[in-house]
Protein backbone atom coordinates (compact mmCIF):
# COMPACT_ATOMS: atom_id res chain seq x y z
CA UNK A 1 0.00 0.00 0.00
CA UNK A 2 2.97 2.17 0.64
CA UNK A 3 4.02 2.18 -2.70
CA UNK A 4 1.29 3.71 -4.28
CA UNK A 5 1.28 6.57 -1.80
CA UNK A 6 4.27 7.48 -0.48
CA UNK A 7 5.68 9.98 -3.60
CA UNK A 8 1.98 11.27 -3.36
CA UNK A 9 2.13 12.30 0.28
CA UNK A 10 5.74 13.64 -0.31
CA UNK A 11 4.68 16.05 -2.90
CA UNK A 12 0.78 16.79 -2.79
CA UNK A 13 -0.16 18.59 -5.70
CA UNK A 14 -2.41 21.52 -3.46
CA UNK A 15 -1.75 22.68 0.05
CA UNK A 16 -2.52 20.34 2.74
CA UNK A 17 -4.54 23.10 4.31
CA UNK A 18 -6.96 25.38 2.54
CA UNK A 19 -6.61 28.92 3.36
CA UNK A 20 -10.04 29.06 5.75
CA UNK A 21 -8.76 26.56 7.97
CA UNK A 22 -4.75 28.48 7.87
CA UNK A 23 -6.49 31.54 9.04
CA UNK A 24 -8.40 30.18 11.70
CA UNK A 25 -5.18 28.17 13.08
CA UNK A 26 -3.52 30.92 13.10
CA UNK A 27 -5.89 33.64 14.62
CA UNK A 28 -6.20 30.78 17.67
CA UNK A 29 -2.78 30.70 17.76
CA UNK A 30 -2.46 34.15 18.82
CA UNK A 31 -5.58 33.81 21.45
CA UNK A 32 -7.76 35.61 18.83
CA UNK A 33 -11.31 34.86 17.88
CA UNK A 34 -12.74 32.96 14.88
CA UNK A 35 -12.08 35.13 11.65
CA UNK A 36 -15.43 36.32 10.32
CA UNK A 37 -16.63 36.16 7.01
CA UNK A 38 -19.53 38.85 5.34
CA UNK A 39 -20.64 38.88 1.91
CA UNK A 40 -20.18 42.93 0.97
CA UNK A 41 -21.38 42.57 -2.84
CA UNK A 42 -22.55 40.75 -4.92
CA UNK A 43 -22.11 40.98 -9.73
CA UNK A 44 -22.49 39.73 -12.43
CA UNK A 45 -25.73 37.99 -13.98
CA UNK A 46 -27.91 34.91 -11.70
CA UNK A 47 -26.00 32.56 -13.71
CA UNK A 48 -22.79 34.04 -13.21
CA UNK A 49 -22.82 35.42 -9.74
CA UNK A 50 -19.44 37.15 -8.41
CA UNK A 51 -19.50 37.13 -4.80
CA UNK A 52 -17.26 39.80 -2.89
CA UNK A 53 -16.54 38.56 0.64
CA UNK A 54 -14.63 40.10 3.54
CA UNK A 55 -12.50 38.76 6.10
CA UNK A 56 -12.34 39.92 9.35
CA UNK A 57 -9.76 39.36 12.31
CA UNK A 58 -9.68 41.43 15.68
CA UNK A 59 -7.21 44.07 15.10
CA UNK A 60 -6.31 43.49 11.76
CA UNK A 61 -7.52 45.33 8.17
CA UNK A 62 -10.03 43.57 6.78
CA UNK A 63 -9.26 41.10 3.44
CA UNK A 64 -11.40 41.64 0.33
CA UNK A 65 -11.96 39.03 -2.15
CA UNK A 66 -14.29 37.76 -5.15
CA UNK A 67 -15.16 34.51 -5.94
CA UNK A 68 -17.88 32.47 -8.37
CA UNK A 69 -19.36 31.44 -4.99
CA UNK A 70 -19.60 32.46 -1.34
CA UNK A 71 -17.15 29.45 -0.76
CA UNK A 72 -14.57 30.53 -3.40
CA UNK A 73 -14.69 34.28 -2.65
CA UNK A 74 -14.25 32.83 1.30
CA UNK A 75 -11.02 31.21 0.63
CA UNK A 76 -9.77 33.92 -1.81
CA UNK A 77 -10.11 36.12 0.77
CA UNK A 78 -8.61 33.96 3.54
CA UNK A 79 -5.44 33.62 1.21
CA UNK A 80 -5.31 37.57 0.82
CA UNK A 81 -4.93 38.06 4.42
CA UNK A 82 -2.73 34.96 5.01
CA UNK A 83 -0.38 36.74 2.23
CA UNK A 84 -0.35 40.42 3.10
CA UNK A 85 0.45 39.31 7.09
CA UNK A 86 3.18 37.48 5.72
CA UNK A 87 1.98 33.62 6.83
CA UNK A 88 1.68 32.09 3.29
CA UNK A 89 3.21 32.62 -0.07
CA UNK A 90 1.17 33.99 -3.00
CA UNK A 91 1.73 30.83 -5.10
CA UNK A 92 0.59 28.92 -2.01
Amino acid sequence: MRRFFHDKMLNPVRPLRDPKTALQEWAQARGLPPPSYRQSGRAGPDHAPIFIMEVSVNGYETAVAQGSSKRFAEQASAQKFLVRERVWEEGE
